[in-house]
């Protein structure tokens, strides 16, 4: 059995003190190298396997639209959730094209880049659109319930980025959330993750928010033990020293294919 690593919480806030907008400005002013992998790893992954997704799900998706958008060329509907009530309403002002929304056109333009877009300015009007379109709603969900969004609905594709490993207290925590994610992914269906790695928590301007430590090894561990065979399954460890004083220093991007 793997050992429980516990999340070291002195100092750190908890979630009734979540500012969207503060993250939105500490995080998503212009990209960074963990987003830029994610980009390139989704890319990698859905690009590389040729096929469409008719259903999608974005859990904790925060107050954020750029994982949509990077989902968006492959699938034609998309539903985002978040436990905050206040992270839907910044995806909501943004769909609406609220101008009291997070500017987000050089944050894609930057995405897009590392996707290897040609003729940039252009590919963000396209992304932009897409994005829009392809969501269909945006849903409140508790990724500590065994059926995450209160009902046994199932998704061709599940991604969800520094979720789960941001709510849980400790690795066994950690791995029963990650089970009740991979709940939603239908037979036949992939799973998309992207995760800070080996982090007790990360901040947010003055504060911090708590974290479980995990990597690759429980990554590949636990997806094992909840019927993602290996040989289905990537995992690309990726360095962020950009975010050191963030509190990591490398993220794994984690893609699994489900049977069925």
């Amino acid at each position: 059995m793997r050992e429980t690593r516990r999340t070291h919480r002195d100092g750190v806030a908890s979630y009734d003190t979540w500012d969207p907008r503060a993250y939105l400005r500490q995080y998503y002013a212009t990209i960074g190298s963990d987003e830029q992998a994610n980009a390139r790893f989704a890319r990698d992954m859905l690009g590389g396997w040729e096929r469409r997704f008719a259903t999608a799900l974005e859990f904790g998706c925060g107050p954020t639209v750029h994982h949509a958008a990077m989902l968006a060329p492959y699938v034609d509907s998309l539903h985002v959730a978040d436990y905050l009530d206040a992270n839907l309403v910044e995806v909501q002002r943004w769909l609406r094209e609220d101008p009291t929304a997070h500017d987000w056109d050089r944050y894609f333009a930057e995405m897009l880049a590392e996707e290897g877009a040609p003729h940039v300015e252009a590919a963000v009007a396209v992304r932009v659109a897409r994005t829009r379109e392809v969501i269909k709603a945006t849903i409140r969900g508790d990724i500590r319930r065994a059926a995450p969004l209160g009902s046994t609905a199932t998704y061709d594709l599940v991604a969800s980025y520094y979720c789960v490993e941001a709510v849980a207290g400790d690795l066994a925590t950690w791995a029963r959330h990650l089970g009740n994610l991979t709940r939603l992914v239908a037979p036949g269906g992939a799973l998309l993750l992207g995760a800070m790695r080996r982090c007790a928590g990360y901040r947010v301007f003055e504060r911090t928010y708590p974290a479980v430590p995990v990597d690759e090894a429980d990554f590949a561990a636990t997806l094992l033990e909840l019927g993602f065979a290996s040989e289905h399954t990537a995992i690309r460890v990726v360095p962020a020293t950009d975010l050191i004083e963030e509190g990591f220093d490398s993220i794994c991007c984690v893609f699994a294919r489900r049977g069925g």
